[in-house]
């Protein structure tokens, strides 16, 4: 599990209230116990919005630092349907076949508010993925040209049957859940001193 400083952010904000509202409700302060149960509602809320929004089957981006490499695709599907995020007025989702070089090829469904490479039209694609998180995989705006010609050469490769999209190990928001859990119990400890 990888702790980004949001996700340390995140998780130190819900354990300052989950301690509040403890402290609250041990202590009997009532603005402890409505400020704790409003924004630990808040705050679980938004990490089950952001489960939901990753459960779809989207790939995630890459990471900033992360190892990254090209790979050709076979586009098994190509739509236009409207952001869940209400960020964009429409959005594509494109599932993919990625044949990387070193490993056995992979589903992913990647969504983007553009169609980058024409793909409503193609049939093969070239993306960029992380090869030690493959989930983590996006369509990169000007693929390099040696990597534009396998995807062609995939073209003509005959139809394999697709394989299942390929997930993270860890759920969205359980390192800022853990975070969160134990700076709760840090912060709840200080407060009774």
């Amino acid at each position: 599990m990888r702790l980004t400083v949001p996700a340390v952010l995140s998780g130190c904000l819900l354990g300052a209230t989950l301690a509040l509202l403890v402290h609250g409700f041990t202590h009997e302060v009532l603005w402890m116990r409505i400020v704790g149960l409003g924004t630990t509602a808040l705050q679980l809320l938004l990490l089950s919005w952001t489960a939901e929004l990753s459960a779809k089957g989207h790939a995630s981006p890459l990471r900033p630092n992360g190892p990254r490499a090209y790979a050709p695709a076979r586009v098994r599907s190509a739509r236009a349907v409207n952001d869940p995020r209400g960020v964009h007025k429409g959005m594509f989702v494109f599932e993919l076949t990625v044949h990387p070089e070193d490993r056995a090829p992979f589903g992913v469904r990647i969504l983007h508010p553009l169609d980058l490479q024409g793909l409503l039209r193609r049939r093969t694609a070239v993306v960029e993925y992380d090869p030690r998180q493959p989930w983590r995989v996006v369509l990169p705006a000007d693929p390099p040209w040696e990597w534009a010609a396998r995807a062609e050469a995939l073209a003509s490769n005959p139809v394999e049957t697709a394989p299942p999209p390929v997930a993270a190990r860890i759920p969205p928001g359980f390192p800022v859940l853990v975070t969160g859990l134990w700076t709760g119990v840090a912060f709840t400890w200080l407060l009774s001193r």
